[in-house]
């Protein structure tokens, strides 16, 4: 499985969210695209969807920017993952599709689900524990 730029930019926007942000105080898109080294424009259209799957909120107004939506420990990698690059990402149909019914297909299937289940039970809040200092939880996601 190759992860896209778009879900590795979200993943780092989000880990500096947590260990930047107080709850609920939104940080400037500026801020969080200088801070993780992505072009704003496209880590503007990353977070509109890290939006719509609830993972972030945005705010307006004179604080606007954006915050988490929920706790850094209830925000899997694989819930960035689905929200950035949908369900498919995680599937490798293309390997055993020709193995389909065979030894080495249930084999890849239990892998699969291996990876998924770690994606599941590790979080933005374990990759920004990562972190020493401020700053550095970013290069742990990349």
């Amino acid at each position: 499985m190759e992860l896209a730029r778009s879900c590795h930019y979200a993943i780092r926007g989000l880990v500096h969210l947590a260990s930047h942000a107080k709850p609920g105080v939104p940080i400037l898109l500026h801020d969080i695209a200088e801070a993780i080294g992505a072009p704003e424009a496209f880590l503007s259209k990353i977070f509109q969807s890290l939006r719509a799957s609830g993972l972030v909120r945005s705010h307006r107004g004179m604080a606007r920017g954006y915050s988490l939506a929920l706790d850094p420990a209830r925000i899997s990698l694989y819930d960035v993952i689905v929200a950035t690059e949908g369900p498919a990402t995680l599937h490798t149909s293309g390997v055993v599709s020709r193995e389909t019914g065979t030894p080495f297909a249930q084999v890849w299937d239990e892998v699969e689900g291996l990876v998924a289940r770690k994606l599941q039970q590790t979080t933005i809040a374990d990759l920004a524990s990562l972190s020493g200092a401020p700053g550095s939880a970013e290069s742990a996601a990349s």
